[in-house]
Parts: structure tokens; sequence; C-alpha cells
């Protein structure tokens, strides 16, 4: 009965999300509006529906095989606009109520996650923060593979935190999950082994050696790399080089690091050189090849470090900061700056004070903040905008939950200093799963 009671409320979640998020961009006007016109993302389901294959985005359509994305969503926007039209506003409309869907989904797994690991009282605050976040509903509207991450990441989470992985083909097929899920996008690549080494800490028998773990993690890495060597191994036959899913970190690299560049996403926007924005380098990336194009990149930043290691340090601190506590324009409206703030540093701060909370007593969701941790690694030493977040922000908001709901227990029944040890003892059971995989 509690299962089904929890499959229903899960359900709920799910359908509540996709409501509300459906009604902000429907009264927003935005369901079947156009989208900018440098998403190129979309560009690439365009030419891929012509049939010239995944190709380079930038400049006029051609056969210049890109590396730029992972192959996923760009396969799904192609496939919608095949049923619904290339340029119609039913094919927009579609897609974006696809990602709409996909968010809503992630919404409802981060519930069951809440409410399997921390409880009810959290898993129902952490659908109340995520549901008011400006960060969240106000980007439900965009045509980026970002919902997808966010579902990706959600599931992957449940998966290996909440489910018992029991014998080899549920490890193999997790690792096939991961490797879907980077095909999709690869953000959460750095966070995969430390999920893999909690899922095997929390299902570990007592006096198990630690060679079982060796043999845990080999089988996941062993579907992963099934589920990611097609597109690598494309990879490596077109660009004649190894690298992972995506090569366009270079590009990345160039742009958040070069002498024009103050580390910000956004600010390559306008007159600032870069292949989507600039006229000048769409035509050297036109000249060069798009993979051309990005070695030539790999060189400027190899230089660049050399010239002036203290400036990349500089500015990587510099993007910790933004990532974390927002980065605000003087131009920006009174009621869009104040929704930044709430969206991004409030955020994190109430984030932090969760994170503070599980260290002291809720350790079974120290994986939250090794998550947190990680993630945002790449974004640091490139460039960020506030969508790059967006995959980790309910993880954020989940761990915001926990601070709070604890806060208001302590409220409600004031510790004692002689209680304080037998509670925070009592709040961190050995780390067990609650649900079965076969």
């Amino acid at each position: 009965m509690a299962q089904i009671r929890q499959k229903w409320q899960v359900a709920a979640v799910m359908m509540g999300a996709f409501v509300l998020l459906s009604a902000t961009v429907l009264v927003r006007g935005k369901f079947a509006a156009p989208t900018t016109s440098y998403n190129e993302q979309l560009k690439m389901a365009r030419y891929l529906l012509h049939g010239t294959g995944f190709v380079c985005p930038v400049g006029p359509e051609r056969n210049d095989p890109s590396s730029w994305y992972s192959p996923g969503y760009i396969a799904l926007m192609s496939a919608i606009m095949a049923g619904f039209g290339e340029d119609s506003a039913v094919s927009l409309a579609a897609i974006r109520l696809a990602n709409i869907t996909a968010m809503s989904v992630a919404i409802g797994l981060y519930f069951l996650l809440g409410l399997r690991q921390f409880g009810p009282k959290v898993a129902w605050l952490t659908v109340a923060l995520i549901l008011l976040s400006p960060s969240l509903l106000f980007k439900a509207d965009e045509i980026w593979d970002t919902s997808w991450a966010l579902l990706g990441g959600a599931f992957l989470l449940v998966l290996f935190v909440t489910v018992k992985l029991k014998n080899p083909l549920a490890l193999l097929g997790s690792g096939l999950a991961c490797g879907g899920v980077a095909m999709i996008n690869p953000c959460f690549t750095l966070c995969y082994p430390v999920w893999v080494v909690y899922s095997w800490w929390t299902q570990r028998k007592p006096g198990q050696k630690a060679i079982s773990l060796l043999r845990h993690s080999t089988i996941v890495l062993i579907g992963f790399v099934i589920a990611i060597l097609p597109w690598t191994i494309r990879n490596y036959l077109t660009f004649g080089e190894l690298f992972y899913l995506r090569g366009n970190l270079p590009l990345e690299l160039w742009s958040g690091n070069a002498s024009w560049s103050d580390g910000y996403g956004d600010a390559v926007q306008g007159n600032k050189p870069h292949p989507v924005f600039h006229e000048s380098e769409t035509q050297r990336m036109t000249e060069l090849g798009e993979y051309g194009y990005f070695k030539a990149c790999r060189e400027d930043v190899a230089r660049w470090w050399k010239q002036d290691k203290t400036r990349f340090v500089h500015l990587t601190l510099r993007r910790m900061g933004w990532f974390w506590f927002g980065r605000y324009d003087f131009d920006l409206s009174p009621s869009r700056l104040l929704l930044k703030i709430i969206g991004v540093a409030i955020s994190s701060m109430a984030g932090i004070l969760g994170a503070l909370v599980v260290v002291w007593k809720r350790r079974e969701g120290l994986v939250l903040i090794a998550t947190l941790l990680l993630f945002p690694i790449p974004y640091y030493v490139t460039q960020i905008m506030v969508r790059y977040r967006l995959p980790i922000e309910p993880v954020i908001l989940l761990l915001a939950a926990i601070g709070l709901a604890e806060l208001w227990t302590a409220k409600k029944h004031p510790l004692t200093k002689n209680s304080l040890r037998s509670l925070s003892e009592h709040n961190n059971p050995p780390l067990n799963p609650t649900a079965d995989y076969h």
C-alpha cells in the first residue's frame, strides 16, 4: 500500500509540475515563439533533417562534420521536425512540450529521491522550492538540451542512490544509462565515479573486501563504454583524434579566457570575437572547418596559458563566484535583478545551509554535496551562463529543503545540550538503499 501511495504521489508531482510549467510558458506567449537566431542545436537539427548529417551549425549549411554537441537531443528535435514541419510553430511548440515533459519527470524523480532518503517533509518542500525557482520557471521555454540533462541527472541519482544494483546485469544497465545520458549531454560525467562508489558502499556486506568495488565499477564502466563507443568511433574516424564525445572544449576555453573576455558566457555576444556572434570569426570557422577552428583555439589557449597563468587563475576564481552567486549587470531591470538574486544567490546560500546540516547530522546526503562539488568544474575553467547550472539546481534546492526542515524541527523541539549527541546519532543511521533492482 505504501509503495502504491508513493507512486501516486510521484505521478501527481509530475503532473502538477507539467501543468505549472506549461501554464508559465503559455502565459508568457513563448510556446510557439521563434527561438534565438544563434541556437546551434536547433540549426544542427534542421541540417540533420535535410540529410546533411551532424554538421557545423556556424556559417552556411555545408558538409563540415561537427563534434560540437552530443547527438541525442539534436536527433530528437530533428525527429519532431520531421513530424510537424521544419520551421513551423507546431514543431517549436512540440519541442518545448517535450522539454517541459522532461523537466516535469525530473522534478518527480527529485521528489522520489527526497521521499526515500529524507522523508515526506523534505520531499514536498523540495518540490515547492523547485516550482518557485525563477531559474527553472523562466528557462522552461528555452530550446536547449538543458531540460534533458536535468532529467538524466535526476534519473541517475535516483538509480545509484536509492536502488540496489544486485547483479551484473543491473550494473551493466546502469552503465548503459550513464552513457545514454552522456550522449544527450555529458555535463554529469565527473559525478559518475562518486555515484558508483556510493552505490557500492551502501549495499556492501559486512566484511566485504574492496576488490568487490573494482568488480562493481568495472561492470558499470563496460556498460558506459558500450553506450558511447559508436559516437566515439565516429569522431575518431572523422577527425583523426580521440576525445570524449564533444570536441568543442578548446572553443569554450578560448572564449572564456581570451584577452577580450571577462569569463562570462553572455559577454561573448554582440561584437565580441566568437564564431556564433562575430562575422569575421564565422568566416574563419568556415574556411578552417569546425574541427580545424577548434584546433586553432587549442593552440591559442596553450599560448595564452604560457604567457599569463595568473590571468587564467583569476578568471577561474571569478567564474566560481559567478556560478554560485551570479553576475549582475547594471542594465538589468529591478524585477529581473531580483529574480536573479533569488534564483541564483539566495538559492545557493540556502543550499550551503543544507549542506552544513547534512555534514552535521544527515550524512546520507553527502553524495549530494559531492555532486555539487564536481559538476561545475568544467565551467569554472571555461565559461558560465545561468542555464549551465540548471541541471543541478534541484540538487541545490533539495539540500536547501533538508536545511529548512531541520531548522523547523529545531524550532518546534529545541535541543538541550545533553540531547544533541543522541539526536545526531539518531539522524545518522547506516546508509541503506530503500529499493531493489532485479
